[in-house]
């Protein structure tokens, strides 16, 4: 691999990384400030997008079951992250939560 080769790599890592970095702050936007944002930002938008959660109204027990299948499939928390994610998403996406227009809280 030529030097221009290694750097056009390079640029090209840079950005991918850069371009993560403005989409997980554009996450932490997405949704409502509490107890397990941050573990849930952390641990479940290394796969997801913000709309990918927010356009769900589900019941603890099937938030539940969606948070600990993701875990099943690698997503890497500890058993008691997994349940502040649980209790984050439940509190703010229930189904007793209103969506707005753009699919958020």
């Amino acid at each position: 691999m030529s030097v221009s080769q290694c750097r056009y790599a390079v640029a090209i890592l840079l950005c991918g990384a850069l371009s993560c970095l403005h989409a997980k702050a554009e996450d932490l936007k997405a949704y409502p400030d509490g107890t397990g944002k941050d573990v849930f930002v952390r641990v479940c938008t290394r796969c997801h997008e913000a709309a990918n959660t927010t356009k769900l109204r589900l019941t603890r027990r099937q938030w539940q079951g969606k948070v600990y299948a993701q875990a099943d499939r690698g997503a890497e928390a500890t058993g008691e992250e997994l349940d502040q994610i649980v209790d984050y998403l439940a509190r703010n996406f229930g189904p007793d939560k209103p969506q707005t227009a753009g699919g958020g809280k």
